[in-house]
Order: structure tokens, then C-alpha cells, then sequence
């Protein structure tokens, strides 16, 4: 009796530890067909990126209670010609600064840092090494 109360009491802390060691989880909204930009938010309870999902560009928005507001683009380049309404989408990583933004009709995939700093901000294609 006092083994199965043991191995119980170690299961326990096992999964209450497992369960401490997690990061917090971003839900980013779905992209649908009927978006044409969606913003997502970011682990900053300031900011948000926001995506055009027809052509890929993508823009950092900051937002606060005194004058710090702005928009920054993150990639003023658009990554395809005659896009369609949905065509990208944002996914966050476990890094608090760095999502991935895939083009979910051809599967290309690129590396988008934001930042406070401008020099630490933009977007690096993914490439296949197949």
C-alpha cells in the first residue's frame, strides 16, 4: 500500500511539473478566404503584426496608453503577384519574437523577427534543401 502511495505521489509531481515547464500558447486567428489582412498578436501585450494575406506583407503595430503608437513594416515587399484573400498566414514559434509565414497555396515558408529595434526586424525566405 505505501509503494502504490508513493508511485502515486510521484505521477503527481511528475505532471505537475511537466505542466509548470510549458510556455504560455498564442492563439493566432484562422485565416479564412474572406480575410484580406488579419493582425495576430505577439507575446508584447503592446504589439501586434499585422498581414496582408492576399501578397505576404506584413507590418508591426504597437499600441499604448501615451504617445508610443506606430505602424512599422516588417516586409514592404509583396512575396507573390495577384494574390488571393487568405493566401498567407502567420504562425507564432516558442522564440517571443519570431513567427513563420507560410504561403499556405505553394508551402513556401519564411523566417519574420520583430523587433523594437529596427535593425532586428524584417522576414528571411525558408529554403527547401531537398
Amino acid at each position: 500500500m505505501k509503494r502504490l502511495l508513493l508511485l502515486f505521489i510521484l505521477i503527481l509531481s511528475y505532471v505537475g511539473y511537466a505542466n509548470a515547464a510549458e510556455p504560455a500558447t498564442i492563439v493566432a486567428p484562422a485565416t479564412n478566404a474572406v480575410n484580406n489582412y488579419l493582425l495576430y498578436p505577439t507575446t508584447n501585450i503592446y504589439t501586434f503584426l499585422k498581414l496582408d494575406t492576399r501578397n505576404g506583407k506584413i507590418w508591426q503595430v504597437q499600441y499604448s496608453m501615451d504617445d508610443n503608437e506606430f505602424e512599422v513594416v516588417l516586409n514592404s515587399r509583396e512575396l507573390v503577384t495577384a494574390g488571393k484573400p487568405g493566401q498567407f498566414a502567420l504562425y507564432p514559434t516558442t522564440n517571443n519574437w519570431t513567427f513563420l509565414l507560410l504561403d499556405t497555396i505553394n508551402g513556401d515558408v519564411w523566417h519574420v523577427q520583430w523587433s523594437q529595434e529596427v535593425e532586428n526586424r524584417g522576414i528571411i525566405p525558408i529554403r527547401s534543401i531537398f
